[in-house]
Formats: structure tokens, C-alpha cells, sequence
């Protein structure tokens, strides 16, 4: 046993001592709240995270501040986010900072264990690890202070490794290229020169004509009796490859097709098909367009279309087709790196003189003004105009979510209340995204952009035109960007430029940004013996953390990065706090419940999705409702969407815990005003709780909203607005007091009954609403 359990083994909070059983101290064994578990020092990290592994928290670790392992337990607590308590003195250590409790957790710490440089190192790395210039000079200060230092000090030391935000930028846009770049000599030789052979990775930027160059050269590869195949990501790539004068196929023709043909051109998810895979080994040259998106869909753990077993073998066989030094292989994308493509060429082909990496800058982007801006302002600005200007538009969207926002709120509606692209359509505004490929305007402008987007004032896309598609046609000279941080930088510039005339880029992106989230923490470091799966999905899924934590630093470093002329607009603080706070809406009252039912495999599908109709979302918030009350999904209804929206689960099970007596620091300590005044004690789901109605409505409200700032945090912030105007003045009737108790306790999930008892002894029962009884029987399983 690494572990034993010492007293209250059925407890779900968890102290954990360390040391000798003789030891332990009075005030662990004496209360009844927490399970009291003895670990050794080698063994605590496991013990932490077995309990956690099971749904337990831990309260706190107990041992000596004085014995020889303190500063090793302290290391493996704060890694943990554990605190920790001399045994011997009753000692706690707490953060003292509000605006930054981790950081300041960990400087009390290293104040109490100076000498340990793995702690002071920690300390420095918190800092590092903010990003937003007000929050970084803040810690700053703060560790300053703390350690009795100049500011200047703490800079100097912090300002020695880059910011990781601008790091990972660096690394998407970076290509170490074999030789230096010729501007003399066109893209038509080299990688695209029939007589080269071997492997090459070509770096070339949006609109430099790589699909040009390809296909004439599968078209001189046919003139000396070599077959050649393209593979994509995206059917739009691959449909359009289209080499003149050659024998084509496409992977779902019929195989006397397939096998007849010069050129093949397939999806990466048809390499699973060993037939297709045959034909590939056949060819004597293979291009792979859009390289390192196809390579996201093989390694990026967040791809989920093609299963893992899929992965697997396309991945082995493209390795295999790198490892025959016969083919000519080439890897073009404009944004092709090194730590994605090269790293994966590298690692099936050995003979690092077989690979030539060329990277062809562009200049077309200085000529680009790259605005970026605040998101709210910018969309407030269309939906007051209806999505329509004097000069024709060209939006551009990361999710389809957006856009049927956009619609609706301007007005777009069908007679559900639904975004209605019809109803845009009737205006002169033409949606285009993944879902409407049957609506005949949309499959219209798929077949043939440059002609039909004239037809429209403002054209409105999603991702789904991401790839594939050259619009040249002059149509405005502006792009809008509109992102919910769903697409990383470089793919939202390869949004952008779909309309290749634009002069201008507007990227209208949220600057709110999530002051807690720990970078420190991806789980993303490099380990020992990594194989190249390892190593891709590991940078995917760093990319995808570090790119999308600030997106407006991270895009604008993008930009800055691939030579485009920066613009960065002030924003309003205003507008930051525009967004209102989530509320249950009334469609969303009767939609919820009209939703269909979801099992929990069709949830979890669909909850990856960057695009979600209404009715999907409708859907999974049914499905959410149900798992948080623990019932069956089909028993959501609207009385039920209701409840839930006005019922907050975080603050019920912190009262219930508070009326079972807790520490001062423990979290329900701040709800203890709200239990004093109902004078509850020991309070479950099944209690019943009255009040008399002789008892001074208006002092009891008074007793527990005068306290209103000790307990809002415990709230749901929906709530938070409602309860700090909550307040009673001496002009106020015990009524309206007795209506504001109810609602508080409402969000609690308490209601009243019928009042009981005679004239001279009449009260007011309370119990748990059974909805609330069973979310919160379920919290305690």
C-alpha cells in the first residue's frame, strides 16, 4: 500500500499527512469533515493524483516544515496546486492575492523555502507565463515586493526567454530552406521541373501559383510516360486539379477508371482503400497540396473526421511512399514549417540529400493593410446596417455559429425564428458554408465564384471556403474577418485571401482573455523517446493552445511575421464589457425542450464540431441539462430548461457544506451568513427547514444580504448582478423581502409550501426542489 487510510474513509475531501503515524497532529484526528490518509514522501505525488483520479479533492497536505524532504513535499504540492500546513505549528500557507493566486501561493512558499531554486524557479515561470502587459507588470510587482527586490531585477530575469505566444508564431512561419532563394529564377523550375527529382518541400505563399506550376508539370511528367497523383485534405483541391491533355481520375470513379488513368487525384482519408493505395505506389511523382493541413488531419488530436485506426495505416503508408527513393514526392502548402512538414520528411527519409526545402517569399503582402480589431464593435456596426453598405462586402466567418448570429440578429429569420439564409438571400446577401450545398445559389457560386459572386451585395462565408477556391474577380476592396477564436492565425488569413483583389483585411477578434489560464501547465514539454507521432500530435496540440490563449497578440505577430502592413485599432474597454451575460432566453425555453434526443457517443461527436446549426446546439444543451440533473435527456422540458437556468448547483453543495461546520478558509465558510440566519444545521436534500411567519421578514433579508459581498463569488455570475441589487430599505414591505429570501433560495434550489399551522403558529416549509435533490444526490456518489 502506498497509502492508508486513517480516519473517515467514505469522505470525498481528502487530508493527507506525511510522516510518522505517531505523529500526527491533534487537529486532523479530532474533526469529522475530511478523509485523513498517511502517504511517505516518495509516494505523495501518486497518492494526489490516485485521489483525484477517483474524484476526491484535496483539502491540504500535512507534515513538518522542519524535517529533511520539506522542500521536495512543497515541490510536489505546488506542482499539484495543493496547499500545505506545517503539522507542527498549524502553519498554512495561502495565497494572498486576489488578481494572481497561483503566483502568490507560489512566492509564499518559496518565502517559506528560500534555499529551493526549483521553487524560485516556478515563481519566475508564473511570470513568464502572463502574457497581457497590465497582468505581467502587476506580477512583477508583486514578486518585487515579495522578495524584497527591484523591479528592474525581476525583469531582467523574466525577459530572458521569449514570450511562448511569440514563439509558437515563429515556429508556424519558419522554414529552414536548403539553399538561399533566387528572385531571378521562376517557381517553374526547381521542385516543379520535370528533370529534378527526389523530395522537395515548398514553402510559397497564397496566390504565388504553386497549383499552377503542379499541374503544367504533371502535364510534362505525362509527355515522358510518368504517372502522377495529387493528394489533399479537401475535395475543392482535389476536384480542381485538373492537368489538360492528361487521363484523369478521381478517387471515387470506378476502378477500370482509376486504373487506366495518368493522373489520380484523392483525398487523404481514401489512402485507407488498398486499391487506391495501389495505384499510388504505381505513380512515379505524388504531390501533396496543402501539406501541412493534411498532416494536421493525421496527427492533430482535435481532427477527429478520420478515426484513429485510419490514421494509423495512412500514416504508415505515406511513410512508405517517402521511403522509395524511386518516387518524386512533392510537400506544398504555404504554410509549411519545420517542426511539422520537415520533421515529418525527415523521419522517412533518411537521405537528407534527396530533400530540397525551398521557401518563396512574397512581397504581395506588403501591399496588404491588416487592420485588427475588436470583434464586438465590428459586428454591433454590421448588424445595425442589416449586413448591407453602399459598396459591396466580402465577410468572412470561423464557424457557421457566427454567422447564423449575424443573421438573426439583423433581422434573417424564417418563421421559427431561426437564421433564415433565404431570408438573406432576398436582401442580396449570399451565405456560403458546408451545410446549405443543395441550395442552388450556394452550388451556383461553388462551381463558379468569379462569375456569380457579382450577382450579390454582400457575400458571407465560412471555413468550409478556407481552401480551393481563387476568387479573382474584382469585387470590393475589403475582407472582414469575424473570429470566435475557433480557427488558429495562419488559417484565418488563408480565409481572408480567398478574394485576391483585396487591399485591405479588417480581423475583427475578441480581446478578452483568460487571465487564469496556466500555460505553464499544457502538458506539452518534450519528452524522452518520443516517436514521430508523439512529437506532431504534441506540437498540434501546443499550436493550438499557445495561438488561440491571446488571439489578437497572436495574430497580429502572424501578420507582422508574413511581412503584412499592421494596423492595430485602440480598443474601447466599453465594448470589452458589451457582451451580456448569458441568460435564458424565451425561444431557448421552448427550443431546448423540442431539441432531439442525444445519446451520449452522438454528444460527444458533435460536441468537437466547428459546425453547429441552432438546433445542434439546441441539442446539446438538452443533453447537458439532462447529465447536470441527472435525468434522461427526453424529461428536459420546459419546465425543467427553467429550474436549470435559475438553479445554481456550485453554490447549493457549498450551503449544504457549511451547514455541516467547515474552516474559515474552506470556499462555504462565505455562505455561513445565509445558514446562520435560517439557523440551519446540518442540512441534506431530504431536510425540511420552516420559518415562522411571526419572524421579521425584512431583518432576516437584512442579516443575510448585508453579508453580500462575503458570498457573490460563490455564485454563478448570471446570478452575481441580480443578488448585489438586492437590498432592503427601511420604506420596503415585509412582503418584498419575503419575495427576495425566495428567490435567493430559488437559486439555491429550495422552494416553499403551502404554509402549515394555525393562526397563532403559522410557518412556511422549505425543501429541495427534487430536481435539485437529484443533481445534488449525484454530486455525492
Amino acid at each position: 500500500m502506498i497509502y492508508k487510510v486513517i480516519k473517515n474513509p467514505p469522505k470525498k475531501l481528502v487530508d493527507i499527512y506525511v510522516g510518522k503515524r505517531s505523529t500526527i497532529p491533534q487537529t486532523l484526528m479530532n474533526q469529522d469533515i475530511t478523509r485523513v490518509v498517511r502517504s511517505g514522501v516518495k509516494a505523495l505525488g501518486e497518492v494526489i493524483d490516485i485521489h483525484r483520479a477517483k474524484d476526491n479533492d484535496i483539502n491540504s497536505v500535512y507534515f513538518p516544515f522542519s524535517c529533511d524532504f520539506a522542500e521536495k513535499i512543497a515541490l510536489i504540492c505546488i506542482k499539484r496546486n495543493v496547499l500545505i500546513i506545517d503539522s507542527d505549528t498549524d502553519k498554512r500557507l495561502v495565497s494572498q492575492s486576489k488578481e494572481l493566486p497561483k503566483l502568490a501561493y507560489l512566492l509564499s512558499v518559496y518565502k517559506e523555502f528560500p534555499s529551493s531554486k526549483e521553487i524560485e524557479a516556478l515563481v519566475y515561470a508564473a511570470v513568464k507565463s502572463i502574457i497581457t502587459p497590465l497582468q505581467r507588470n502587476q506580477a512583477i510587482s508583486l514578486v518585487a515586493d515579495e522578495l524584497n527586490k527591484h523591479e528592474k531585477e525581476i525583469k531582467s530575469i523574466i525577459n530572458l526567454s521569449p514570450c511562448p505566444v511569440e514563439e509558437a508564431v515563429q515556429e508556424t512561419v519558419s522554414i529552414e530552406t536548403s539553399y538561399p532563394f533566387d528572385p531571378l529564377k521562376p517557381m517553374r523550375f526547381g521542385a516543379f521541373d520535370e528533370y529534378n527529382r527526389g523530395v522537395f518541400i515548398v514553402r510559397a505563399g497564397t496566390g504565388t501559383g504553386k497549383t499552377y506550376h503542379a499541374i503544367r508539370m504533371c502535364m510534362r511528367e505525362k509527355r515522358k510516360g510518368r504517372k502522377t497523383a495529387l493528394i489533399s485534405n479537401l475535395i475543392s483541391v482535389v476536384r480542381q486539379h485538373k492537368p489538360k491533355n492528361v487521363k484523369l481520375a478521381l478517387y471515387d470513379d470506378e476502378m477500370h477508371e482509376i486504373e487506366e488513368a495518368d493522373h489520380f487525384s484523392l483525398t487523404i482519408n481514401a489512402i485507407v482503400n488498398d486499391f487506391h493505395y495501389y495505384k499510388l505506389k504505381q505513380t512515379d511523382t505524388i504531390i501533396f497540396d496543402e501539406c501541412e493541413k493534411v498532416l494536421q488531419a493525421l496527427y492533430d488530436p482535435n481532427v477527429t473526421y478520420i478515426p484513429l485506426n485510419q490514421k494509423l495505416t495512412i500514416r504508415s503508408r505515406i511513410g512508405e511512399l517517402l521511403e522509395d527513393r524511386k518516387k518524386k514526392l512533392i510537400f506544398m502548402d504555404a504554410d509549411a514549417s519545420d517542426k511539422v512538414t520537415s520533421t515529418f520528411v525527415n523521419e522517412y527519409r533518411k537521405n537528407i540529400a534527396d530533400i530540397t526545402i525551398v521557401n518563396f517569399p512574397t512581397t504581395l503582402y506588403q501591399n496588404i493593410e491588416a487592420h485588427v480589431e475588436e470583434l464586438v464593435e465590428v459586428t454591433e456596426t454590421l448588424i445595425s446596417k442589416k449586413l448591407l453598405d453602399s459598396k459591396s462586402q466580402f465577410i468572412a466567418c470561423d464557424s457557421r455559429r457566427m454567422i447564423e448570429r449575424l443573421l438573426s440578429e439583423s433581422g434573417y429569420k424564417d418563421k421559427s425564428g431561426y437564421a433564415c439564409i433565404k431570408s438573406a438571400l432576398k436582401s442580396g446577401i449570399l451565405v456560403v458554408h458546408s451545410q446549405v450545398k443543395s441550395f442552388k445559389e450556394q452550388a451556383d457560386f461553388l462551381k463558379n465564384p468569379n462569375e456569380e459572386i457579382a450577382k450579390y451585395r454582400t457575400v458571407i462565408v465560412s471555413p468550409s471556403l478556407r481552401e480551393g477556391f481563387d476568387i479573382k474577380t474584382p469585387f470590393c476592396d475589403e475582407v472582414m474577418v469575424l473570429s470566435n477564436n475557433v480557427l488558429q492565425p495562419l488559417q484565418l488569413i488563408q480565409l481572408a485571401r480567398r478574394l485576391r483583389k483585396a487591399s485591405k483585411i479588417r480581423f475583427a477578434v475578441s480581446h478578452k482573455v483568460n487571465m487564469w489560464f496556466d500555460i505553464t501547465d499544457l502538458g506539452v514539454d518534450q519528452k524522452e523517446n518520443e516517436t514521430i507521432d508523439d512529437r506532431l500530435e504534441r506540437e498540434f496540440l501546443k499550436r493550438e493552445a499557445l495561438l488561440k490563449f491571446d488571439q489578437p497578440l497572436a495574430l497580429k505577430e502572424t501578420l507582422k511575421a508574413l511581412g503584412f502592413n499592421v494596423i492595430v485599432h485602440p480598443i474601447s474597454l466599453s465594448a470589452l464589457h458589451s457582451e451580456k451575460t448569458p441568460t435564458i432566453k424565451e425561444e431557448e425555453q421552448e427550443s431546448i425542450p423540442k431539441a432531439r434526443v442525444l445519446k451520449d457517443s452522438e454528444y460527444y461527436q458533435l460536441k468537437t464540431s466547428s459546425a453547429l446549426t441552432v438546433t445542434d446546439r439546441f441539442a446539446l444543451q438538452r443533453w447537458e441539462i439532462a447529465k447536470t440533473l441527472d435525468i434522461p435527456v427526453k424529461d428536459v422540458i420546459k419546465e425543467v430548461v427553467e429550474f436549470y437556468h435559475m438553479f445554481d448547483i456550485e453554490a447549493a453543495k457549498l450551503l449544504l457544506q457549511v451547514t455541516h461546520g467547515v474552516k474559515e478558509t474552506h470556499p462555504a465558510y462565505k455562505l455561513v451568513s445565509i445558514a446562520s440566519a435560517l439557523q440551519l444545521s446540518e442540512l441534506t436534500t431530504d431536510t425540511t427547514f420552516e420559518i415562522l411567519n411571526s419572524v421579521d421578514k425584512k431583518s432576516l433579508f437584512k442579516s443575510i444580504i448585508i453579508n453580500k459581498e462575503n458570498f457573490i463569488n460563490c455564485f454563478d455570475k448570471r446570478h452575481q448582478n441580480m443578488l448585489m441589487k438586492m437590498d432592503i430599505k427601511d420604506k420596503d414591505k415585509p412582503n418584498t423581502a419575503t419575495t427576495r429570501l425566495n428567490i435567493l433560495l430559488k437559486i439555491l434550489g429550495i422552494e416553499h409550501g403551502t404554509p402549515i399551522g394555525n393562526t397563532k403558529n403559522k410557518r412556511v416549509p422549505y425543501y429541495f426542489h427534487p430536481l435539485a435533490k437529484r443533481a445534488l444526490s449525484k454530486q455525492d456518489d
